[in-house]
């Protein structure tokens, strides 16, 4: 009889830490899983401890640009070629049909603060100094998840606010602009968030359309988020 009930309590026990230890591998698959989903673009950390709603909102500080839009309106032909890390160089270029080419190079100090915020609002402010201009504006808009919180959808600026001073053969002249977007919902980008971590995000905008001539775009954007 004594036997027979360490017996028991001995397939008890193995029971229990059996059914203990496959509960604990379903609770480390469920907390695996619950991270990796949050792990949307290629370029996002292997797990974060944040969704992509927390890691998106705060205060983005522009550090990189590369791309190049192209635009064919009217027989006329121009390539706006970016790149950036630490300050832009913009390279233009354009030509005509059956016309000679010209190339035009504009080397400038470009700072952007892009803000996003929780009620799907964002601002970002943009200081250009170059050669001849001392530039500041801002936008306001609003902007919204896509495609699974891969993608996010900004609209156009629904405040505009662009005051500059440019010089030109020793001539200055000062601009200061108010406008206020009625149209907002059919003017809208879509940016390919590739990665978001806590303080980096990297945003791919690859847009065509042939609505008023040809335009293509597809630049590559990198920030930091700087507390």
């Amino acid at each position: 009889m004594y036997n027979m009930k360490n017996c028991m309590c001995l397939m008890f026990v193995q029971l229990k830490n059996g059914i203990l230890k496959r509960l604990g591998v379903v609770v480390i698959i469920l907390f695996l899983f619950s991270f990796l989903s949050c792990r949307k673009g290629e370029e996002d950390p292997f797990i974060s401890l944040r969704s992509r709603d927390k890691r998106i909102v705060g205060e983005w500080h522009l550090r990189y640009v590369s791309g190049h839009i192209i635009t064919i309106y009217d027989g006329l032909y121009m390539d706006y070629q970016y790149f950036m890390d630490g300050s832009v160089n913009e390279s233009f270029r354009y030509k005509k049909v059956r016309e000679a080419s010209g190339f035009y190079v504009n080397a400038e100090n470009y700072y952007m603060l892009l803000t996003i915020r929780e009620d799907k609002t964002y601002t970002y402010r943009v200081q250009i100094r170059g050669y001849f201009v001392n530039r500041f504006y801002e936008y306001e808009g609003t902007w919204d998840w896509r495609e699974n919180k891969e993608s996010i959808w900004v609209s156009t600026p629904i405040v505009y606010y662009d005051q500059y001073i440019e010089e030109f053969a020793g001539n200055y002249s000062d601009y200061i602009g108010f406008a206020v977007s009625e149209s907002e919902i059919s003017n809208m980008s879509q940016y390919e968030l590739l990665g978001l971590s806590n303080d980096e995000m990297q945003l791919v905008l690859k847009y065509k359309s042939m609505s008023s001539g040809y335009l293509n775009a597809d630049i590559r954007y990198r920030f930091i988020k700087e507390e």
